[in-house]
């Protein structure tokens, strides 16, 4: 039990309960979306396991997110928003700020 841990092993094995909740919260307020789930199971390797451990979850997870349908929906966007400011054959340039 985490009474017997001191506590720094305390600080550094959190309860599986708290990757329970910390799983519930994310998935609702993120449905649909895989990458808030790989990060808790990142986290909890990390935090349960060794470092190695950790990072070797952290890889298994990274390469599939990385290619995956919803990252690459995610750069299309963040390429879009940063596109759609810039219209063709527009050369007028925004005034200066005098007043906040």
């Amino acid at each position: 039990t985490n009474a017997d841990l001191s506590w720094w092993e305390a600080l550094r094995a959190p309860p599986a309960s708290a990757f329970r909740a910390a799983r519930k919260k994310w998935g609702a307020l993120r449905r649909g979306e895989v990458a808030p789930q790989a990060i808790i199971r990142c986290v909890e390797a990390s935090a349960t396991g060794s470092f190695a451990d950790g990072m070797a979850v952290e890889r298994g997870e990274f390469f599939p997110l990385m290619a995956g349908d919803q990252s690459k929906a995610m750069q299309y966007m963040f390429f879009a928003e940063r596109a759609c400011w810039k219209v063709p054959g527009l050369s007028a340039q925004p005034a200066a700020l005098k007043k906040v």
